[in-house]
């Protein structure tokens, strides 16, 4: 799993002292819109509003982590009230996709392995059963979604596995009450399992993107991560592994202050049994300053002879694009509503400056949200 450590070292999050004009300025937001999604209203006019939620890996805090440390900062996105939910995982697409690059490609097999191992195996499981591929079952999904969910629900749990949407499965496995769990036929055991240990898991999709769903009646989430494009990372990828090992600009980004400070603020808000502090420090424009300033400007000053450092932030650049392409075709299905994407922090700033400059959305501020 070489390449995977080196792609989560690398996803600490790297521009230059001008990294602070890289943050936009977002525009006003004047409050929480009534429409979800699937209702018959008209189109509320004005702009898509997106909220970027910048967060850090819940896994970091699985041995301490009560959901209850959530509920403050839960309540301030349900008051946004977002007819969709965006978040850090591969959409099935995607994963079908790299699939089909696999077998040539030892990085690709390892970004599967490392990104998609869990999606895959109950997938496949669940495609041999339906007798299907990712794309049909994809179909018959969003079929199922636009028509009633609640109609055979444990179906469409497996209709979604098949499709590689786990979070969606994930999402709606956990509106079955534990009777119907016991009672039904077209979850196999073993997938049961699989979904109730998925449930349980401290991550921010079941932990915050599940509840959050649950309350505001949404019934699917939106995959849209991505990755550098993998042939031009697997060109630079021995140079950087070996200056990672060395270069001492590199070896320092983990001290950095503002990394030392995100983690008393931690420390300070686990002992205060309320995540809200750490939520509004990590989506600040300071800390977005800060986390470029240390994670990728560094890449503008280490002068790789090769230029290796330069290209590693142009594919940082590329993910970050794709990424945005993606949530903007959820906001395509969402025109003048709310759209809520949960993402590590190190990916907001750029995701704000991409999406901001689209001509129909608008960027919500954290520090505008208020609870109900």
């Amino acid at each position: 799993m070489r390449h995977v450590r080196f792609f989560a070292l690398i996803a600490l999050g790297l521009a230059a002292s001008a990294a602070a004009a890289f943050v936009p300025a977002p525009a006003p937001w004047d409050g929480p819109l009534s429409c979800d999604a699937g209702q018959t209203a008209a189109v509320p006019a004005g702009p898509t509003r997106i909220l970027v939620l910048g967060t850090f890996h819940l896994s970091q805090i699985k041995d301490r982590f009560d959901p209850a440390y959530l509920d403050s900062l839960l309540e301030r996105l349900v008051a946004f009230h977002p007819s969709a939910i965006a978040v850090e995982s591969l959409p099935g697409d995607y994963i079908s996709s790299l699939e089909g690059q696999s077998q040539n490609s030892p990085l690709v097999q390892e970004v599967l392995a490392g990104f998609a191992d869990k999606q895959r195996k109950l997938g496949h499981a669940a495609q041999a059963r339906l007798q299907t591929d990712s794309f049909r079952a994809a179909a018959e999904a969003e079929k199922r979604l636009a028509g009633d969910p609640i109609l055979n629900r444990s179906a469409l749990v497996m209709w979604l596995l098949a499709a590689y949407n786990m979070p969606s499965a994930v999402l709606q496995w956990g509106f079955l009450p534990p009777a119907e769990k016991a009672s039904q036929t077209d979850v196999p055991p073993e997938t049961a399992a699989a979904l109730d240990e998925a449930l349980r898991q401290v991550n921010e999709v079941p932990a915050l993107a599940n509840r959050l769903a649950a309350r505001l009646g949404l019934t699917r989430l939106y995959p849209v991560d991505d990755f550098e494009d993998l042939g031009a990372f697997g060109r630079i990828e021995a140079v950087l592994e070996k200056e990672y090992a060395g270069n001492p600009l590199l070896k320092a980004i983990a001290g950095s202050p503002v990394y030392s400070e995100d983690k008393r603020r931690l420390e300070a808000a686990l002992t205060g049994r309320d995540l809200l502090p750490v939520y509004r420090a990590l989506n600040s424009p300071a800390f977005a300053r800060a986390d470029i300033e240390a994670q990728w400007g560094v890449f503008l000053r280490t002068r790789f002879p090769g230029g290796e450092d330069r290209a590693r932030l142009a594919l940082w650049e590329n993910r970050n694009l794709k990424i945005a392409a993606r949530i903007q075709a959820v906001c395509s299905a969402y025109p003048g509503r709310n759209v809520l994407v949960i993402y590590g922090a190190a990916h907001k700033p750029f995701l704000e400056n991409y999406l901001g400059r689209m001509m129909n959305t608008e960027i919500v501020r954290f520090d505008d949200l208020k609870s109900r």
